[in-house]
Protein backbone atom coordinates (compact mmCIF):
# COMPACT_ATOMS: atom_id res chain seq x y z
CA UNK A 1 0.00 0.00 0.00
CA UNK A 2 1.40 3.66 -1.01
CA UNK A 3 0.70 6.43 0.90
CA UNK A 4 -0.43 9.28 -0.56
CA UNK A 5 -0.01 13.18 0.08
CA UNK A 6 -2.66 14.13 3.03
CA UNK A 7 -2.46 17.87 1.68
CA UNK A 8 -5.65 19.65 1.07
CA UNK A 9 -5.56 22.11 -2.32
CA UNK A 10 -6.98 24.27 0.30
CA UNK A 11 -3.53 24.35 2.47
CA UNK A 12 -1.65 23.63 -0.53
CA UNK A 13 -3.11 27.53 -1.41
CA UNK A 14 -3.09 28.79 1.67
CA UNK A 15 0.41 28.03 2.62
CA UNK A 16 1.66 29.13 -0.97
CA UNK A 17 0.14 32.33 0.01
CA UNK A 18 1.86 32.38 3.20
CA UNK A 19 5.44 31.71 1.80
CA UNK A 20 5.27 34.24 -0.94
CA UNK A 21 4.40 37.02 1.60
CA UNK A 22 7.21 35.78 4.10
CA UNK A 23 9.78 33.93 1.67
CA UNK A 24 12.46 33.90 4.21
CA UNK A 25 10.63 32.65 6.67
CA UNK A 26 11.16 28.78 8.36
CA UNK A 27 8.07 26.10 8.62
CA UNK A 28 7.83 26.75 12.27
CA UNK A 29 7.11 30.16 12.12
CA UNK A 30 4.63 29.76 9.05
CA UNK A 31 3.12 26.92 11.00
CA UNK A 32 2.09 29.77 13.70
CA UNK A 33 0.76 32.91 11.12
CA UNK A 34 -0.89 29.69 9.06
CA UNK A 35 -2.79 29.03 12.59
CA UNK A 36 -3.19 32.98 13.64
CA UNK A 37 -4.45 33.74 9.93
CA UNK A 38 -7.03 30.54 9.40
CA UNK A 39 -7.64 29.32 12.75
CA UNK A 40 -6.51 25.56 11.50
CA UNK A 41 -3.87 23.33 13.11
CA UNK A 42 -1.17 22.55 10.29
CA UNK A 43 2.03 20.11 10.61
CA UNK A 44 5.34 21.69 9.51
CA UNK A 45 6.26 18.56 7.56
CA UNK A 46 3.16 19.67 5.21
CA UNK A 47 4.18 23.06 5.21
CA UNK A 48 7.75 21.93 4.27
CA UNK A 49 6.26 19.56 1.64
CA UNK A 50 4.62 22.23 -0.20
CA UNK A 51 7.82 24.57 -0.43
CA UNK A 52 9.49 21.64 -1.66
CA UNK A 53 6.94 20.67 -4.56
CA UNK A 54 6.58 24.28 -5.84
CA UNK A 55 10.21 25.56 -5.26
CA UNK A 56 9.32 28.17 -2.90
CA UNK A 57 12.90 28.83 -1.92
CA UNK A 58 14.66 33.21 -1.51
CA UNK A 59 16.92 33.96 -4.18
CA UNK A 60 19.05 30.81 -5.21
CA UNK A 61 22.58 32.54 -5.38
CA UNK A 62 22.47 33.84 -1.58
CA UNK A 63 20.52 30.68 -0.20
CA UNK A 64 23.98 28.99 -2.12
CA UNK A 65 26.38 31.55 -0.83
CA UNK A 66 24.63 31.19 2.60
CA UNK A 67 24.81 27.67 2.70
CA UNK A 68 29.25 27.55 1.69
CA UNK A 69 29.72 29.86 4.15
CA UNK A 70 27.54 28.09 7.03
CA UNK A 71 29.72 24.56 6.00
CA UNK A 72 33.16 26.89 5.87
CA UNK A 73 32.31 28.23 9.50
CA UNK A 74 31.63 24.49 10.62
CA UNK A 75 35.23 22.99 8.87
CA UNK A 76 37.37 26.13 9.46
CA UNK A 77 39.22 25.85 13.42
CA UNK A 78 39.27 28.20 15.51
CA UNK A 79 42.32 30.21 16.43
CA UNK A 80 43.62 30.40 19.80
CA UNK A 81 46.00 33.96 20.47
CA UNK A 82 48.28 34.15 23.51
CA UNK A 83 51.05 36.25 24.35
CA UNK A 84 54.73 35.88 25.55
CA UNK A 85 53.43 35.42 29.30
CA UNK A 86 50.61 32.99 28.20
CA UNK A 87 48.24 35.04 29.87
CA UNK A 88 45.23 36.11 27.63
CA UNK A 89 41.23 36.87 27.67
CA UNK A 90 38.13 35.81 25.97
CA UNK A 91 36.41 38.44 24.11
CA UNK A 92 33.29 38.35 21.52
CA UNK A 93 32.56 35.11 20.06
CA UNK A 94 34.70 33.04 22.07
CA UNK A 95 37.90 34.90 20.41
CA UNK A 96 41.04 34.87 22.73
CA UNK A 97 42.46 38.62 22.50
CA UNK A 98 46.07 38.67 24.37
CA UNK A 99 46.49 40.78 26.86
CA UNK A 100 50.24 43.46 26.40
CA UNK A 101 49.78 44.94 29.98
CA UNK A 102 49.03 42.35 32.16
CA UNK A 103 45.39 43.54 33.47
CA UNK A 104 42.31 45.20 32.68
CA UNK A 105 43.39 48.41 34.50
CA UNK A 106 44.03 52.14 33.72
CA UNK A 107 47.82 50.49 32.38
CA UNK A 108 45.46 48.99 29.72
CA UNK A 109 45.47 49.86 25.82
CA UNK A 110 41.56 49.46 25.73
CA UNK A 111 41.00 52.01 28.64
CA UNK A 112 41.84 55.43 28.07
CA UNK A 113 41.51 58.37 30.54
Amino acid sequence: MVRTWEVTPEEEQRVKALRSQYMKYGKKKLKILYQQAYHADISTWKIERVVRKHHLYPDPVSQKKRAWMTQRRRTKPKQEFTNSSGRDITGLCGIRIPLSSGGMGKESHLHRS
